[in-house]
């Protein structure tokens, strides 16, 4: 069981080598953590670096069309745009810090595939060195 609190470098790393139940897992836990949050509180941020070929690959994708109002599941291309709006909520966060946490939606990011996702190694990919800093703090 892992618990997490609402702080930043709250991890958990799931590593594998059976794509399907590493994937089984991820959905466990996805279905579990979403059950424990009221629906408006809760934001999930979910990379898939799954081969686009892989038996499973839009499993997760479909998984966001029946919580549409809490995940949001994006591939290689949508990776700039999702890493940025988290950077932009943290920042934000930051920025308010006197507004509190109430009534702001908790936000996990999941990356499927982390073994796939080279791009978060290429700094000129992001050139805005705030958002770099936060991919680099996500990395095993």
């Amino acid at each position: 069981m892992a618990h997490f609190k609402a702080q930043n470098a709250n991890n958990l790393l799931i590593v594998g080598q059976n794509d399907e139940a590493a994937l089984s897992i991820l959905l466990i836990s996805l279905l579990t953590l979403s059950a424990q949050h009221t629906p408006a509180l809760v934001k999930f941020f979910i990379l898939d670096f799954s081969s686009a070929d892989a038996p499973n690959a839009y499993l997760l994708t479909h998984l966001s069309k029946m919580l549409p109002d809490r995940v949001i599941v994006g591939r290689r291309k949508q990776l700039p745009g999702m890493i940025n709006e988290i950077a932009n909520e943290v920042t934000h966060r930051i920025e308010h810090e006197e507004q509190g946490l109430q009534n702001k939606p908790t936000l996990y990011l999941i990356i499927y595939g982390l073994q796939r996702a080279r791009d978060l190694e290429q700094d000129i990919a992001f050139p805005d060195l705030m958002t770099y800093s936060y991919i680099k703090k996500i990395e095993p």
